[in-house]
């Protein structure tokens, strides 16, 4: 079962890693988004997503 929950997180961090990919960085065509607004993403997904999937591990428990 411990197994399942944390692929269940895991999928969860994925998709809100893509969600603020989409949502933060409004990207024109042919733009390159820098390693300093990468590193912003992943620190905001990270901050903001973690506790969302500790909640929903919890939750299930």
């Amino acid at each position: 079962m411990k197994a399942h929950g944390l692929s269940i997180a895991c999928a969860l961090v994925l998709c809100a890693s893509v969600l603020f990919i989409l949502i933060e960085v409004p990207v024109q065509a042919g733009d390159k988004v820098t390693e300093e607004e990468a590193a912003n993403i992943a620190r905001d997904a990270y901050i903001y997503g973690y506790p969302l999937v500790t909640l929903e591990i919890t939750r299930r428990v």
